[in-house]
């Protein structure tokens, strides 16, 4: 009666640990379950000036979210307790409702707490560029 505890106990560690495993090294696509279409604003805040700003122009909010959709990321460690950010977007809908809400923090990197993403497939600095380029116009 007990070797069987033992052994089921066992299993079901081993399967907790495989899930673990897989969910924490699975592939992340941001903005996977919305069309560009379907976002009618942008809320930025620059982590480097501090501005805020809003993109509402579809052809800017095409580029970006096309963007973000064309990069794959996978989970980099966790930003609890960590300072620091580079771009903070909020991506909300044509009803004001927000879609989706992470933070740029570099060419590589998408910050969702509780954790790093690190691109696979892709290269952000594109979109710093592009954000840059809005923060450096509504000066």
């Amino acid at each position: 009666m007990m070797k069987k505890r033992s052994v089921l106990a066992i299993g079901v560690l081993a399967l907790l640990v495989i899930v673990t495993y897989i969910w924490y090294h699975g592939e992340t696509v941001f903005l996977s379950s919305v069309s560009s279409e379907e976002i009618s604003v942008i809320t930025v805040r620059s982590g480097f000036t501090g501005h805020r700003f809003t993109i509402s122009t579809q052809e800017d909010i095409d580029y970006i979210v096309e963007n973000i959709q064309s990069s794959s990321f996978h989970k980099d460690g966790i930003s609890l307790l960590r300072m620091g950010s580079g771009f903070t977007m909020s991506f909300s809908d044509k009803h004001g409702n927000v879609v989706s809400e992470f933070i740029l923090n570099g060419p590589q990197y998408i910050r969702k707490d509780p954790f790093f993403y690190q691109t696979e497939n892709g290269d952000m600095q594109n979109v710093m560029d592009y954000l840059s380029a809005i923060d450096d116009e509504a000066k």
